[in-house]
């Protein structure tokens, strides 16, 4: 699949074909799902060796005891523990297999051989009895296809797509950006973040925020604006999710397997919806935000009816709608005070200038490279940097601006 599709370059929004498949496909080998990598083994084997090493255990030294085999210093240490670990990671471990897909285990763990021959037995007689016929038909089957979904002029190149990524997810997987990216981001600091609240109104503010933004990270995964359309399919079933929960906050916010929340500035220029409604929340009066910081709940009501305000926000903002014009549209129910859009406003420029000043100039990329592999590495780094500059440049031309008008008299 992959020399297929690398014939044609990557151009992000913009791509004519894609692969498509009927099926889902295996990452390991490529095959469609049902593969010897997504059918788990039957483990029935694996119950009945954890019950005699349980039995084994209840005897002490395992000393002539009858019934109770010996796997070794090393073996019985190895062979007892696999599994239990890779099992609490929830995830299909690739086993090996002969040509008739049976599994093979390593002849080094001193195992019954004779069992494990009757099942090599019984499942060889199984894949022959259940090997499928092929007929004309099914010869098409597990194929996949180079789809047209966007015309293109003759003489043109055509592109297709790795998917809708930032330039720097772009270079660092593939080693290459693109000038004009509709899904570029320049992540922040969430210290940088707390700081800013602590000059807007208090160190105090800061922290309680902090512990907000602690126990909602999973309200508060990463949203790309340029994905809005499609969330906004499963916001009310999120809610709904949320609100059943409510009794289990304590637990969620101790939950390791959440990643903590990534606040950016995403292309054109716009503080991400979550950032612009933590920061007003940040921002509201103290009794507006006593309520919200108490309880979990009020939280989870006010989040998105703000989100949906600075999703309109912006969007106005984009059509070359006028500062008080896009106020106007998006608080047309009194969601949110003048003042406070405002200060959310200056302190999103605010961050946006601290981050360009951490990008700094391009001196280390002055010099161009000699070699043509480093000159491209060299291109493409630049390029990066001269998108995540574009984005940041943006936002503190439209929300200085913004802020000066909402906060004007």
């Amino acid at each position: 699949m992959v020399p297929f599709a690398d014939i044609f370059n990557h151009l992000t929004s913009a791509a004519n074909v894609h692969i498509e498949s009927e099926e889902a496909v295996c990452l390991l080998c490529g095959n469609e799902f049902g593969c010897e990598h997504t059918e788990p083994l039957d483990d029935s084997d694996d119950e009945s060796e954890h019950e005699d090493h349980d039995d084994c255990e209840s005897h002490g030294d395992h000393e002539d005891h009858e019934g109770c085999e010996s796997h070794g210093d090393s073996g019985s240490d190895e062979w007892s523990d696999e599994g239990s670990e890779d099992e609490s990671d929830g995830e299909e471990i690739p086993i090996l297999v002969d040509c008739n897909g049976i599994p093979v285990i390593d002849s080094s763990d001193d195992m019954d051989v004779d069992d494990d021959d009757d099942d090599k037995d019984k499942a060889s007689d199984k894949n022959e009895d259940d090997s499928p016929k092929m007929d004309d038909d099914d010869m098409l089957s597990g194929t996949l296809d180079m789809v047209v979904y966007q015309p293109c002029n003759a003489g043109s190149e055509v592109f297709n797509t790795y998917g809708d990524h930032g330039s720097a997810y772009l270079l660092h997987r593939y080693g290459f950006c693109d000038t004009d990216n509709d899904f570029d981001s320049v992540s922040l600091d969430t210290s940088d973040i707390m700081q800013a609240i602590s000059v807007a109104v208090s160190e105090k503010r800061a922290a309680d925020v902090a512990v907000i933004i602690a126990r909602s990270k999973r309200m508060l995964g990463p949203r790309h604006r340029a994905h809005q359309s499609e969330e906004d399919e499963d916001e009310e079933e999120d809610e709904e999710e949320e609100e059943e929960s409510d009794e289990e906050d304590e637990s969620e916010s101790e939950d390791e397997d959440t990643p903590p929340p990534a606040f950016s500035i995403d292309a054109p220029g716009h503080p991400d919806l979550n950032l612009t409604t933590m920061l007003v929340l940040s921002l509201a009066e103290e009794s507006v935000f006593d309520q919200v910081f108490k309880s979990s709940s009020t939280f989870r009501h006010f989040f998105p009816i703000i989100r949906q305000f600075w999703t309109l926000f912006q969007a106005k903002l984009d059509s070359g709608a006028s500062v008080s014009a896009a106020f106007r549209a998006a608080n047309s129910n009194t969601v949110v005070k003048k003042h406070t859009v405002g200060m959310v406003c200056r302190v999103a420029h605010q961050l946006a200038e601290a981050r360009l000043a951490q990008l700094g100039d391009n001196s280390i990329l002055k010099n161009k490279p000699a070699d043509p592999i480093l000159r491209a590495r060299w291109e493409s780094a630049k390029q990066l940097r001269t998108n995540e500059a574009s984005v940041l440049q943006m936002c503190i031309k439209r929300y200085k601006k913004a802020a000066t008008k909402l906060l004007s008299p």
